[in-house]
């Protein structure tokens, strides 16, 4: 059976919304009035899981816990292994840490939400040794991982 890995950057999508480059800077997002402000990606992965319909359930998942998987996947109602949790707030070593665990845990496909440097972030983890998708946290992405 196929091991899917879902990996979500809780904050991907909020810097967009506020007309800021990227929401990697925690200072600039507090400066905008953005304290706080949850990103998209995690509605996007729903709507994702939600269009897979059936399927989504018949691949075994691997994730990471809290907002950065286990929670857009448990409310879908799909079983996952959670491989750790993160801290809080997550930051970006969060990411590079869970996709290099992900990987090692055995993972076929790492699919992941949020945006450029995301993307970075999961490059840098797993480099070419596994195949990537990435779900775009918000429209203007441009890597070409994204789906």
């Amino acid at each position: 059976m196929l091991r899917f890995a879902l990996l979500i950057n809780p904050v991907a999508g909020s810097g967009g919304v506020l007309a800021l480059k990227g929401s990697d800077d925690r200072a600039a997002l507090a400066a905008a009035g953005a304290d706080g402000l949850a990103g998209r990606s995690a509605a996007r992965a729903a709507r994702v899981l939600a269009a897979m319909g059936p399927p989504a359930h018949r691949v075994d998942w691997l994730t990471w816990g809290g907002p950065m998987g286990a929670d857009v996947l448990q409310a879908a109602g799909i079983a996952a292994q959670v491989v750790d949790t993160p801290g809080v707030p997550t930051i970006r070593a969060d990411t590079i840490a869970a996709a290099r665990a992900l990987a090692a845990a055995g993972a076929d496909l790492l699919v992941f939400c949020g945006g450029d440097g995301t993307a970075r972030d999961v490059l840098e983890a797993v480099g070419l040794r596994l195949p990537v998708l990435g779900i775009p946290a918000w429209a203007q992405v441009s890597s070409g991982v994204f789906a």
